[in-house]
């Protein structure tokens, strides 16, 4: 079974959402916050709103899991951390709506 990568951004979030093993979260997540991976999206034409909505996808994940959110992770750029305990207006929505209050 090949696993198809992801080319839009909901096909990105869709992919961190649901099919990501949870023991390899912690990995795929620092993969998305660094520079090679940033790198390749921008080139592949994504922009900044959907980098953030990527990346949201990895701090909702987290949420979901019940798991420990990193802040500091060797080569990535993102604080999955500072990002659930300061949500976004958009992050916020997705949490709620996950813990039923949306």
């Amino acid at each position: 079974m090949s696993i198809k990568t992801p080319v839009t951004t909901e096909e990105w979030v869709s992919y961190i959402l649901d099919e990501i093993p949870t023991e390899d979260l912690i990995h795929q997540s620092r993969v998305a916050g660094s520079n090679a991976f940033l790198r390749t999206l921008k080139e592949e034409g994504f922009e900044a709103p959907a980098l953030s909505s990527i990346h949201r996808a990895f701090a909702l994940r987290f949420v979901r899991e019940g798991m420990r959110v990193p802040s500091r992770m060797d080569n990535c750029h993102i604080d999955y951390n500072a990002m659930v305990e300061n949500p976004d207006i958009e992050l916020k929505e997705m949490i709620a709506e996950f813990n039923g209050e949306g």
